[in-house]
């Protein structure tokens, strides 16, 4: 008995179907609606309530370097931050709520940076103010730093102008890609 390709559309239909009903209870409980800096969980009924509402927001992370006070001392001479230490790190206060640890530890291909075998690298960026782009480029032009309009093209010498605003590319010390760009990717 031949099938028409009419009754394989209905079965695929009617399999799609029953897999969008396995799915539907557990998409309930995810995340259903979200802003900047917080989301809501569903409850059950699928609706979201004021008290469901948690605010998330990275507070520190490791960044692994060859040398931690050299390579703490570079970013914050580029971003005109301080360096302050507490033994096991040389920590970087980005903003209000962020603050780089900089630790002498390596990474998991075993050294800080970029990644010979892959051509991956740490990637850091950083959304500023127009008003800060022209000090924090002049900065690394006067260090000499290769930048560029592109992860692929940091060296390239040019700025970018994605989404109306201006952005470059370059490296610290230890290979970690850094942006900076003063209209943000995530739109926040």
């Amino acid at each position: 008995m031949t099938r028409s390709p009419v009754h394989f559309s209905l079965r695929a239909r009617l399999r799609q179907k029953r897999e969008r009903e396995s799915i539907r209870p557990w998409y309930r409980s995810q995340l259903l609606s979200r802003d900047q800096s917080s989301f809501c969980v569903a409850m059950s009924s699928g609706d979201c309530y004021a008290g469901s509402v948690m605010t998330i927001r990275l507070d520190h992370t490791i960044v692994p370097t060859k040398d931690k006070e050299a390579s703490a001392k570079f970013f914050a001479e580029i971003f005109a931050l301080a360096v302050t230490t507490d033994g096991h790190f040389a920590q970087v206060q980005i903003n209000e709520s962020l603050t780089f640890l900089f630790a002498d530890e390596p990474e998991a291909w075993g050294g800080p940076g970029f990644d010979p075998k892959t051509g991956r690298s740490q990637h850091y960026a950083f959304h500023i103010a127009e008003t800060d782009f022209d000090a924090i480029f002049s900065r690394v032009k006067a260090k000499g730093i290769p930048y560029g309009s592109g992860p692929f093209s940091h060296t390239d010498r040019q700025i970018n102008r994605r989404r109306s605003g201006r952005g470059f590319y370059f490296e610290d010390p230890n290979g970690h890609l850094l942006e900076v760009m003063t209209v943000p990717e995530t739109g926040s």
